[in-house]
């Protein structure tokens, strides 16, 4: 049985929202297909916020669900499609993102503000001290030889740390990162170097 529709409810422009929404996904099908390994991080981030904007539609599209039946169901399956994109999203990016393989975009100001971040959390002297403590060989160093180095690089703009029960805001948390000597940090960003925390 078909719900009466009010005045208030235009029909033909939730179909246009509907079709909007569809042709997004089709855009975003396409995308996904031609998306090489170089352009992976940024095509990501697009994709994100894409998927957030399609959210946002739906929204929309609720707000004036006082229709028919089967447009409702038409809209359920449009919404289970966006679910299915997002999820093959994270896979892929589960299984082709490499965080190493881009370079830091931080300014010096932003990496000396992270530093002295991590020395508080971590108790690893003192934004003021000249000696700060390298955390993986429990030793004091002159501060200019300890980096401040993110677990999950901060050039990836937090895109997958969703896979370590993290927000994308966390990217600059004191919990993604360590205090590194130099020499140590270098070798993590190069993948030579591996330890377990």
């Amino acid at each position: 049985m078909k719900k009466k529709k009010t005045s208030s409810i235009n029909y033909d422009q939730i179909k246009h929202d509907m079709e909007k929404c569809d042709a997004a996904i089709k855009d975003y099908e396409k995308e996904m297909k031609i998306c090489t390994n170089n352009d992976l991080l940024n095509y990501y981030i697009a994709s994100a916020n894409k998927l957030r904007d399609q959210s946002t539609m739906f929204l929309e599209i609720y707000k004036k669900q006082e229709t028919d039946s089967k447009l409702t169901e038409e809209i359920q399956k449009l919404s289970l499609k966006v679910d299915y994109l997002l999820q093959q999203n994270k896979d892929r990016l589960k299984n082709e993102l490499d965080c190493w393989d881009i370079s830091s975009t931080r300014t010096k100001e932003e990496q000396d503000d992270f530093k002295n971040k991590l020395i508080t959390y971590y108790n690893c002297g003192s934004p003021k001290m000249r000696i700060i403590k390298c955390m993986i060989l429990n030793k004091y160093f002159d501060r200019n030889f300890v980096r401040a180095s993110n677990i999950w690089k901060a050039a990836t703009k937090g895109v997958g740390l969703d896979e370590f029960k993290l927000n994308e805001y966390d990217v600059n948390n004191e919990r993604n990162g360590l205090l590194l000597y130099e020499s140590i940090e270098k070798a993590l960003d190069y993948k030579k170097v591996m330890f377990s925390l």
